[in-house]
C-alpha cells in the first residue's frame, strides 16, 4: 500500500493512475482550482455515482459526453472503481 496525495492506494492503482496521467492533471487541477471549485467537481461524480446509473451509462458519459481519451476497462477497471479513483485524487 503506499500513500499518494493522502490517499492509501495499492501501487497497481498507483500505475493505472499515473498511466493515464489522471494523477497529475487532478493534482494540478485540485491545486490549482479554487476549493470550492474542486469540491463542486467532486460532488457531481459523487452525484452520478450514487444515482444508480449502470456501467454501460457510466463509460457513455465518461468515453462519449466527456470525451475522454482514455478507457478504464482496457486496464480491467469498472467504471465506477475508476470514478471513485477520481474522487479520491481530487481530496
Amino acid at each position: 500500500m503506499e500513500l499518494v496525495h493522502g490517499i492509501n492506494r495499492t501501487a497497481g492503482e498507483v500505475d493505472l493512475l499515473e498511466r493515464a496521467g489522471v494523477g497529475r492533471i487532478l493534482t494540478e487541477f485540485r491545486d490549482g482550482e479554487p476549493p470550492e471549485v474542486v469540491e463542486e467537481l467532486r460532488n457531481s461524480m459523487e452525484r452520478v455515482l450514487s444515482s444508480g446509473v449502470r456501467e454501460e451509462e457510466l463509460a457513455a458519459l465518461w468515453l462519449d459526453r466527456a470525451g475522454a481519451c482514455y478507457d478504464p476497462h482496457q486496464d480491467g477497471l469498472e467504471m465506477s472503481v475508476w470514478l471513485r479513483q477520481m474522487i479520491d485524487a481530487l481530496l
